[in-house]
């Protein structure tokens, strides 16, 4: 995909098409997957199920109930479940306990969170249950995943120098002497 640089220049009207259209094409797919028996109808449909996605996306911490969510989307219970599984493939529960996973591999790789307050940024009342459905939905264990995913602490490749260019191990060595 093309990269835009920050001003704008230097990105041609073929290369602006084509990254529009890769940006737009899954929002295309899903509005083509929704029922209805008209393009305005379906549109609509989509945007309450993104809408609903949305919701759900941003209520990691707990389920919200499927009333909530369809109500939040102005269709009924049925009619929702179904539609949110003919577009985005599964159904709303199943979409949200895989955000929850994808958002625990995030906090696993990039924090510093214990297991169990990740468990809890992501809806869990216990370890034991995260690492259950941690393990079922990624193969492996939240241990396993950060010790495999974590990058590696750079090393420190220079040793930090004080203003007379003495370092301060030197330092340490001559205030010990002295």
């Amino acid at each position: 995909m093309a990269k835009l640089r920050q001003d704008g220049a230097g990105l041609g009207v073929e290369a602006f098409e084509f990254l529009l259209a890769e940006l737009l094409w899954p929002l295309l797919d899903g509005v083509a997957r929704c029922p209805g028996r008209t393009l305005d109808r379906r549109r609509q449909i989509f945007a309450r199920l993104q809408t609903a996605r949305m919701f759900l996306a941003g209520h990691l911490e707990h389920l919200p109930s499927l009333n909530e969510v369809a109500a939040l989307a102005n269709l009924s219970r049925c009619y929702f479940v179904r539609a949110y599984a003919g577009v985005y493939g599964v159904p709303p529960i199943e979409d949200h306990q895989g955000m929850r996973m994808r958002r625990a591999a995030h906090l696993l790789t990039h924090s510093d969170l214990s297991i169990g307050e990740i468990a809890l940024r992501c809806g869990f009342d216990a370890g034991c249950n995260f690492a259950r459905a941690f393990r079922h939905a990624n193969g492996t264990t939240p241990t396993a995943w950060r010790e495999r995913e974590k990058p590696c602490a750079q090393p420190m490749t220079h040793r930090a120098t004080t203003h007379a260019g003495a370092t301060r191990s030197d330092l340490g060595t001559l205030a010990r002497s002295a």
